[in-house]
């Protein structure tokens, strides 16, 4: 288990700063996280769209 811990704490994670801002809104962040959960790569046009939907 400790082996495990040390390893997730060396894990950088990039998250694109609009994801931030994208996530403000509670009535459009449900439709922005669907459309990212389904990414395998980030597609910022996409979770914009997401977004405005």
């Amino acid at each position: 288990m400790l082996v495990e811990l040390s390893f997730l704490s060396f894990i950088d994670i990039v998250v694109p700063a609009i994801l931030d801002s994208l996530m403000m809104d509670p009535l459009k962040a449900p439709s922005v996280v669907k459309a990212f959960l389904q990414m395998k790569k980030f597609d910022i046009q996409t979770l914009i769209d997401a977004s405005e939907s």
